[in-house]
């Protein structure tokens, strides 16, 4: 879901865009995974890790909540996440993150 805000380059005007269809209950599941995993991006890039992690964790709920298993988002996760733990000097956490793909 790559937002205007995103393509410009804004990541706080998109964050603030994301938060709200993330909190949005009319949205629908996987959209709202979509907001989060995004959400959790920009935390990433900004060096937030925690907060990214916490985004990540957050989308992987949401994704459970899906009537079929989306095994492509969860990889997409767990790379992500497995990204931001070694970004944030959890070398081995990011890797057990990473094997979970296996």
């Amino acid at each position: 879901m790559e937002t205007f805000y995103l393509r410009q380059g804004n990541d706080e005007a998109a964050a603030d865009w994301l938060e709200k269809v993330a909190a949005e209950k009319s949205s629908s599941t996987e959209i709202r995974a979509i907001a989060l995993t995004e959400l959790g991006q920009i935390a990433g890039r900004s060096l937030e890790f925690e907060t990214a992690l916490g985004y990540l964790e957050r989308a992987s709920q949401v994704i459970g909540e899906l009537e079929e298993r989306d095994v492509d988002r969860e990889d997409e996760l767990a790379k992500l996440r497995g990204r931001i733990l070694v970004r944030s000097g959890q070398a081995e956490a990011g890797l057990a993150a990473w094997k979970e793909i296996l």
